[in-house]
């Protein structure tokens, strides 16, 4: 995990992840040592019900065209965020875009932002071939009244709570405030400015960019596996850019591994983990797993009937992916 190619820890941890799920359901597991330099191997051995099964885990990051967008909200905001600052003047802009980020304007919410202070209201509110917005004045009252007597976590989930009035899990948004640190300076003890940005992009686009099927990755891992055993391909990522996204994501993975051709590969079936993490405002850690089992060449049941690699055995589950 701490070796000098790796560029972070989300594959290893994955993998110790999945090895425990099988662990807990009472295989014997051992990781598969790495030859360098030598032919690809799979991660772990797990035998389970009188059969040894290759096992190839692997990590899916956030897609490419999703950190693209972001990059772009960001300048779609910047002079916009220098403008209030300047006016030292807390507001609030959330849009909705129908088009994709780079087809708008790098002004576009700028000249929002200027329509909405030359007009003298509170509010202004627009649709257009772009988009649906709202940007106004932030009353950070609600903040500043539990500040008065709380500590809270900066640019955590509580406090944009208190600064929109609602939480959202997995809400894009790029702030700028000015807070007073309390003596643990992961805590403020006040806030007297913010402007805030939301954005939520949904153009079909951008939701096609961000579905990021898993089938290159199942492929991948079968390349991996053994030819003389029954194989299984753990995919997991995190399933945070957005319901519409997800499930998108869920109709492209069912649909191109449902054809999948392992050829002389054993490969008997693809776990599929969709995980979303979160800190609410009102507890620190919370989670919701989806996972979704593909038979590929299926010759006994599945050795993880759960196959949840996070959520607990004594966990609410229900059928269904988390974001319906």
């Amino acid at each position: 995990m701490v070796r000098a190619e790796k560029a972070q820890p989300n594959g290893p941890l994955f993998e110790l992840l999945v090895a425990a799920a099988y662990a807990r359901a009472g295989a014997k597991v051992s990781f598969v040592p790495e030859a360098p330099g030598g032919p690809r191997t799979h991660d772990l051995d797990a035998e389970i019900n009188g059969r040894i099964y290759a096992i190839e885990c692997k990590r899916m990051e956030t897609s490419e065209y999703g950190e693209k967008e972001r990059t772009l909200a960001r300048k779609l905001w910047h002079d916009s965020a220098r403008l209030l600052v300047g006016l030292a003047r807390s507001a609030m802009a959330s849009v909705e875009f129908f088009s994709p980020l780079e087809a708008v304007a790098e002004d576009y919410v700028t000249m929002k932002t200027r329509a909405w202070i030359n007009s003298g209201q509170l509010a202004l509110e627009w649709e257009d071939e772009h988009g649906r917005g709202k940007i106004g004045d932030l009353d950070l009252a609600p903040a500043r009244e539990v500040l008065r007597d709380n500590l809270i976590l900066a640019n955590g989930s509580r406090l944009q709570e208190l600064l929109t009035g609602r939480y959202i899990r997995h809400q894009s948004v790029v702030s700028i405030c000015r807070m007073k640190p309390s003596d643990n300076p992961r805590y403020i003890e006040d806030c007297d400015f913010a402007a805030l940005f939301e954005w939520t992009p949904k153009s079909e686009a951008s939701i096609s960019g961000r579905a990021r099927d898993v089938l290159r990755k199942v492929a991948d891992g079968t390349g991996q596996l053994p030819k003389d055993r029954p194989g299984i391909v753990h995919v997991g990522f995190e399933a945070v850019e957005g319901n519409y996204v997800e499930e998108l994501r869920l109709a492209r993975i069912e649909e191109s591994l449902k054809n999948f051709d392992p050829k002389d590969v054993a490969l008997e079936y693809a776990y599929v983990h969709f995980l979303a993490p979160e800190s609410p405002p009102d507890e620190a850690w919370a989670f919701d797993e989806t996972r979704t089992l593909i038979p590929i060449r299926a010759k006994s049941s599945p050795p993880l009937p759960e196959g949840f690699l996070v959520l607990t055995p004594n966990a609410s589950t229900k059928d269904g992916p988390h974001w319906r």
